[in-house]
C-alpha cells in the first residue's frame, strides 16, 4: 500500500509517495514560472494544473502503484477566479508572499 504527498508550492510542484513502512517509493517534480512585476505576482493555473497531473502520474508510474491516500498543502494566499460552470474565468491567479504583504500594510 502506498500514500504520499502532493506539494503544490509557488515554484513548482512535488509528489512523493511511501510504502506503509515509511520507505519512499517515488518521487517527481515540475517547476514552473511566476509573473512578477509592477505590484502583480501571478501564476498560471492552467501550467500548475497540468504540472500537478504530470508529477502524480510520473509518482505512481515508479511506485508501482496507485497511492491509497495522498495529502495535499499549497501556497496560501491566492485565488483562481470560477464561472458558474466551476471552469475557470481566468488563466492566471493572483498570489502574494509575506514581503508583499508585509509591504501592502505598511
Amino acid at each position: 500500500m502506498a500514500f504520499g504527498g502532493l506539494d503544490i508550492g509557488t515554484s513548482g510542484c512535488k509528489c512523493t509517495l511511501f510504502s506503509d513502512q515509511g520507505k519512499q517509493l517515488a518521487m517527481s517534480y515540475r517547476a514552473y514560472e511566476t509573473t512578477r512585476g509592477q505590484g502583480q505576482h501571478e501564476i498560471d493555473v492552467f501550467v500548475v494544473w497540468e504540472a500537478v497531473k504530470v508529477v502524480l502520474k510520473e509518482a505512481t508510474a515508479k511506485a508501482g502503484e496507485p497511492p491509497e491516500a495522498i495529502c495535499v498543502s499549497s501556497f496560501g494566499e491566492s485565488c483562481a477566479f470560477l464561472d458558474r460552470m466551476i471552469s475557470l474565468s481566468f488563466q492566471r491567479c493572483c498570489m502574494t508572499t509575506r514581503v508583499e504583504t508585509w509591504r501592502l500594510s505598511s
